[in-house]
């Protein structure tokens, strides 16, 4: 069956992952042909899967970027083909790198041996069978599921995937252009991490900013990059209300 037909299932919006929901454990390994796990890749260029999805979702938030979740298994012939064909591949991983936030759940062959965590989460998004790759907005909701894979077949996916995720990255572009002109801005911490949020106030050692959902959270200057340092340096001090 064509991709296009078997994997364009639109579900229901799912509420956002929140940390109800406990922390993912990780049970096996990614199949091999993914190269690009931090541990096992030797490409500079090989985008970096995350292995939680707490951290995912919260990545993708900070970052504004659409997700994918990938629910795999290590066993599954299927997952094997996906992964060896699509996501080992050179384009997918340019495009993700740049545009994306990914991660993968790798599911044991035994039922019996699937962590309570993965189960509820996997029940959650009501996935069944593998491999199942989500997309998610950058406020946590599903907006696309593709089910399975034809093997063969990996232009076919990559752009039915890149068609959903552009429109994506175009809505995020346009809410983006109306932040900034409200004073919005990319940071960048130490690690090199990017956010986008306002500034508030600072104070002698810290910042406030606001994220684009209107969360406020203090920063230490320190742990900014030297440019948003210096940049913070230009700002006035204001001290916090008692």
């Amino acid at each position: 069956m064509p991709i296009s037909a078997q994997a364009q299932k639109t579900p229901p919006r799912a509420t956002p992952v929140t940390e109800a929901d406990g922390l993912i454990k990780r049970s096996g390994v990614i199949p091999k042909e993914i190269p690009t796990l931090p541990t096992t890749s030797t490409d500079p260029n090989a985008a970096t899967w995350e292995r939680n999805p707490h951290r995912a979702f919260a990545k993708a938030k900070a970052r504004q970027k659409p997700l994918l979740l990938l629910f795999t298994a290590q066993w599954n012939t299927v997952c094997h083909s996906l992964s060896s064909e699509v996501f080992s591949s050179k384009t997918f991983n340019r495009y993700a790198k740049e545009n994306l936030v990914i991660c993968y759940i790798d599911f044991p062959r035994d039922p019996l041996d699937i962590p309570d965590a993965l189960r509820k989460l996997k029940e959650k998004f009501k996935v069944h069978g593998l491999p199942v790759l989500l997309v998610f907005d950058t406020e946590g909701h599903v907006v696309q599921q593709f089910t399975g894979y034809s093997a063969g077949r990996p232009v076919d996916y990559f752009n039915n995937l890149k068609a959903v995720t552009d429109t994506q990255l175009a809505d995020i572009s346009e809410k983006r252009k109306r932040l900034v002109a409200q004073g919005y801005r990319e940071w960048k911490n130490t690690q090199g991490q990017q956010f986008f949020a306002l500034f508030v106030q600072r104070s002698e050692s810290s910042i406030t900013l606001k994220s684009y959902s209107g969360e406020n959270s203090t920063i230490e200057i320190k742990t900014l990059s030297p440019a948003d340092r210096l940049f913070v340096q230009s700002l006035p001090i204001i001290a916090s209300k008692k």
